[in-house]
């Protein structure tokens, strides 16, 4: 397994490899349970590395199994000897825990006449974190099918972003020009590749990529300079020609968005509310009064202090006051509260997990052409690489080529219903 072979050596793994693989594990703790379990067993005692991924691990993974981490509670309090970090550790949880379980109870009793602030119920389209840990981890095709298989890839359009992003090109912004690599995947490695997806793709129902927007990308690649990429547009049309891996036109509805506003902003972050109009196919006649049938979609950008990130790495390689984006969501608001001072109202019959958000911009290439490029949600361009010193890094089109956003929609899959129907 992908993670499993890291965690397969824990008391000697590099404690700075300890918080990527938690980011890329997402909601799945079971493997690090089962970890600091076997950690305890084998050494009756807390090692660095245990006692770092107890001080950074979700306290939301506590929610699945109560008796299993209350297990691991135990094992703790078991040790022979208690130091003043077993202590300070302890007391984190127990306080974390605690506020989770007042969070909770207070979401429970609080009612709608009693709140003057809403908190939107929502679920998540697009996780820039999980994003990046993807980009970093996956480097070869064999990776991709890996994430696959563990289930941290669920959507084929993540799959194509990791050729675009990683796979293809190194991801890694240094001080020198971000290159597309010189070497594509082999033919026999594609095809192994392709095959593995496709028997995944109909064990795990993955959300297949639309027609719209990987036809953008291979467009927008046939302007490419970069050798490299003629190889990746042919990967990327047996994907498209594959019906388990794409949808086609007809079964998705593109939806143009119709309003976006600042809900909230400040040096932490800002949250944004996207609106459109979309009355799904199940809905049947809505008897609605207010507005028109669509969703809102919520972005939040989420900011932290440089300096905080440069310590993370055990050694201080500069120092600086900026804020950079520490993660980047999107998600679909369900709560109907959220909704009263649009013109849509929401039906739960639009779900996450039908819809793929996207930006179009149009490139503008230094010999005076233009094409459209889609882009996903999150910080990095596919088509250049932008890090925190504001430097771009030149990476699939010639330096000087430049972008303008058009607008942002979402490829909604409606194919579940016409198979019903």
């Amino acid at each position: 397994r992908f993670i499993s072979k890291y965690l397969s050596d824990f008391d000697n793994l590099d404690i700075n490899l300890i918080y990527p693989l938690l980011q890329l594990g997402g909601s799945n703790r079971e493997i690090f349970y089962e970890t600091l379990i076997g950690s305890l067993t084998r050494n009756s005692y807390l090692n660095k590395n245990a006692l770092f991924l107890l001080q950074n691990i979700s306290m939301g993974c506590f929610q699945a199994d109560w008796e299993k981490w209350s297990e691991l509670f135990d094992k703790i309090a078991d040790l022979p000897e208690i130091s003043v970090s077993h202590f300070r550790i302890t007391q984190k949880l127990l306080r974390e825990i605690s506020s989770k379980l007042l969070d909770e109870a207070w979401q429970a009793n609080s009612s709608d006449s009693n709140n003057n602030e809403t908190t939107a119920a929502v679920t998540m389209v697009y996780e820039e974190k999980k994003n990046d840990s993807l980009i970093e981890n996956c480097k070869t095709l064999t990776d991709c099918v890996s994430a696959v298989s563990e289930g941290l890839i669920v959507r084929i359009v993540e799959v194509v972003w990791l050729l675009l992003m990683s796979v293809f090109v190194d991801p890694s912004p240094s001080e020198e020009e971000v290159e597309i690599k010189e070497t594509s995947p082999s033919q026999d490695e594609v095809d192994k590749f392709l095959s593995e997806m496709e028997h995944l793709c109909e064990e795990k129902q993955l959300q297949r990529i639309p027609w719209h927007i990987i036809d953008l990308i291979i467009c927008a690649l046939k302007h490419s300079d970069k050798g490299n990429a003629e190889n990746l547009v042919i990967c990327l049309k047996r994907i498209r020609q594959n019906k388990l891996m794409s949808s086609s036109n007809r079964e998705n509805i593109v939806i143009p968005e119709e309003t976006w506003a600042l809900v909230k902003g400040d040096k932490n972050g800002a949250e944004y509310k996207h609106t459109y109009k979309f009355q799904h196919p199940a809905t049947g006649k809505c008897t609605e009064q207010h507005g028109c049938c669509g969703f809102i979609i919520k972005v939040c950008v989420h900011k932290k202090n440089f300096f905080k990130i440069l310590f993370q790495f055990d050694h201080m390689v500069g120092s600086t006051n900026d804020r950079i984006v520490e993660n980047f969501t999107v998600e679909l608001v369900t709560d109907t509260t959220y909704y009263r001072d649009t013109d849509v109202h929401y039906h739960n019959v639009i779900t996450a997990g039908d819809m793929c958000w996207y930006g179009v911009y149009t490139l503008s290439l230094p010999d005076g052409s233009k094409v459209d490029a889609v882009q996903l949600p999150g910080e990095w361009c596919w088509w250049q690489w932008s890090f925190w010193n504001e430097k771009s890094f030149l990476k699939w089109f010639p330096e000087g080529t430049e972008s303008e956003l058009k607008g942002s929609s979402v490829a909604y899959n409606v194919s579940d219903y016409m198979v019903a129907k």
